[in-house]
């Protein structure tokens, strides 16, 4: 296998093993905010914003890859890349819809917070 055919490859494999963190990270943030708990909330974005970052670098870096006249690769090659461009596309999907669901429950808990104070302020008054 060419060089930067495999250097590309282990780009394409270290985005998706930052995808697959995130997904995990939305994953574990999910399961709090389905409890009620959003204590976390601020450490959540920030990593999710470290990852994120990470994530642009190798995009970059990836783009200049790209540039560059594509050497010729093998039906084995062509799979690979098949499989990985599909496991990243399968992933930022899932990452779309858990970013969806974390929203709704952020949205809930900010609800159920506001109620339980207007509630307050009836008794008080």
């Amino acid at each position: 296998m060419d060089r930067e055919v495999r250097s590309l490859f282990e780009m394409l494999e270290q985005k998706n093993s930052y995808l697959l963190e995130f997904h995990k990270i939305n994953t574990e943030e999910m399961d709090r905010l389905a409890e009620g708990c959003a204590d976390h909330l601020e450490d959540f974005y920030y990593s999710r914003e470290l990852l994120l970052n990470a994530i642009d670098k190798l995009d970059r870096r990836i783009q200049e890859k790209e540039r560059k006249p594509a050497p010729l690769v093998g039906v084995s090659e062509k799979n690979k890349l098949k499989k990985l461009l599909s496991l990243k596309k399968n992933m930022i999907l899932s990452i779309l819809d858990q970013d969806l669901t974390i929203l709704s429950l952020v949205e809930k808990i900010n609800k159920d917070r506001n109620l339980d104070k207007d509630i307050k302020l009836k008794k008080s008054a």
